[in-house]
């Protein structure tokens, strides 16, 4: 992609997942990382992106980004046999989305998991958080509200 009309810059990355879709929105957890770069105190800041995506083949991948650098692959982590199709939210260092396997998942800011709760119908849609409250639905028309404690228990 380079610059248009409309203002995008930038081109596209290289799927590092080959053969493998996905679906779902990512997730962003953006950081600041700022250091000393001189004897006279003068800093430097640097942009460190986490980027999550639940994939097709139930894994959730993580990609980073580091100041302007390319996005490179950090880590895949298999969580289910079936397809993470929900766009995940990410709050502090936890990111939380569902999977058409009818779990809702919370992995910690390396891809770790940190909670599975067994809802029981596939959750498709994205996760909303709100004044300490997660909330997501379900096939069955189910919307559920959990408290951030809940999903990171492990």
């Amino acid at each position: 992609m380079q610059r248009s009309a409309n203002g995008w810059i930038g081109n596209p990355q290289q799927n590092f997942a080959q053969n493998l879709g996905f679906i779902a929105t990512p997730g962003l957890l953006p950081a600041q990382l700022s250091q000393s770069c001189d004897s006279a105190g003068h800093k430097i800041t640097n942009y460190n992106n986490i980027i999550y995506i639940p994939g097709s083949a139930g894994s959730l991948w993580l990609y980073q980004q580091l100041g302007y650098a390319p996005v490179t692959l950090r880590k895949s982590t298999a969580l289910s046999a079936q397809a993470l199709l929900g766009a995940p939210a990410v709050i502090s260092d936890v990111a939380l989305f569902g999977g058409s396997d009818g779990n809702f998942y919370a992995a910690d800011y390396n891809g770790n998991l940190l909670n599975t709760i067994a809802v029981g119908s596939p959750l498709l849609g994205g996760v909303a958080i709100s004044n300490g409250g997660v909330y997501f639905g379900s096939t069955t028309g189910t919307v559920y509200c959990l408290s951030l404690g809940q999903a990171r228990k492990k």
